[in-house]
Parts: structure tokens; C-alpha cells; sequence
């Protein structure tokens, strides 16, 4: 089935006695699948993901304030001092991060004052009384996402300035936990 739910021929490539017809056919139907054409469309398309933005390539939304982003940054990049190419780019994804773990946080506080119910104490929430459940079960899975995150990038950019400092790694260590 195609992504719009017609049905798709497949043409065995090692079939050396399809006909122009049969070709012709199958690359009709992959064209008529779903997609954006126009360069418009495509455009809109890749914005798909900005929906809500925590997931977007694009790091900033509109009605987001560039000069926070920038400030964030540029406090980061004074923090961290990078040196190189690749712990620019550890300290860029973790602005990147902290700004989107920010945006949740955000979307988070406006789906609790839109439910119906003003100030749901911790117990109501915690027995799924209040404002949707399954939507805040996404925000706490999205935040601590977020949160393993911001230390894999922590650690990698430690690691990373310990060696170029000369300074003792050590060792990567991993527990499993196993229930």
C-alpha cells in the first residue's frame, strides 16, 4: 500500500521481461504519491516538524527572541571556552537543547492553565484527576529526553577539553540495570 493508501506494484528489477508499460505504470503511481510538488508546498512541508518545535531543525521559532538565543549562547560559549571546531559544535547543541528544554517547559505551563481545571493539587495529578494525563506524560518523557541530553553533551565536551588539556580522563563507565 502507498502512503496515501492506493495500492503499489512493485517490479521485480530482475525480471528481464518487463515491458515499457509495466515501468511507465509503477513511476506514474510513485509519482501520484503524497508529497509536496510546488516549491511552496516543499517549503511548508519542511516545517512540519515546527509544529510545536521541540523536535524542528529549526532552533528558533517565530515570536521567539533571537537576542535570547544569542545571550544564551554567548554565556555558554563563555562558560565552556571552546576551542576547535567540534566543541563549537557541542557548546551549539547545547544551547540548542537548553533552548528547546526552555520551549517545553513553556508549552508545558500553557497546557496547564488551558485545562479545564485552574489548580489541580499534586494528588489529583498524581491519581490522573486534572488536566490531561497522556499529554503530560509526553511532557515529562520529552523533559527527561532533554535531560540526558544536556549530559551526554556535558560529558562528551568534558571528556574532550580534559584531553586537549592534558588532564586524566576517566574511563567511560555504563551501568545496566536489569529489572
Amino acid at each position: 500500500m502507498g502512503t496515501n493508501g492506493d495500492e503499489v506494484k512493485a517490479v521485480d528489477s530482475s525480471n528481464t521481461h518487463c515491458d515499457g508499460e509495466q515501468i511507465s505504470s509503477v513511476s506514474i503511481e510513485r509519482q501520484s504519491q503524497g508529497g509536496p510538488r510546488t516549491e511552496l508546498g516543499k517549503r511548508r512541508a519542511s516545517r512540519n516538524a515546527a509544529k510545536h518545535g521541540l523536535y524542528s531543525k529549526v532552533v528558533l521559532l517565530e515570536g521567539e527572541r533571537k537576542r535570547e538565543y544569542n545571550e544564551l549562547l554567548t554565556e555558554l560559549q563563555k562558560y565552556f571556552q571552546p576551542v576547535g571546531k567540534l566543541e563549537e559544535l557541542l557548546v551549539d547543541k547545547l544551547a540548542a537543547v537548553l533552548w528547546r528544554h526552555r520551549r517545553l517547559i513553556s508549552i508545558e505551563v500553557a497546557e496547564l492553565k488551558r485545562s479545564k481545571e485552574a489548580a489541580p493539587s499534586v494528588e489529583d495529578m498524581l491519581s490522573g484527576k486534572g488536566p490531561d494525563m497522556p499529554v503530560l506524560d509526553r511532557f515529562v518523557r520529552c523533559e527527561t529526553a532533554f535531560e540526558r541530553t544536556v549530559d551526554r553533551i556535558l560529558y562528551q565536551l568534558e571528556r574532550l577539553q580534559r584531553m586537549r588539556r592534558g588532564q586524566p580522563v576517566p574511563p567511560e563507565q555504563r551501568v545496566r540495570l536489569e529489572l
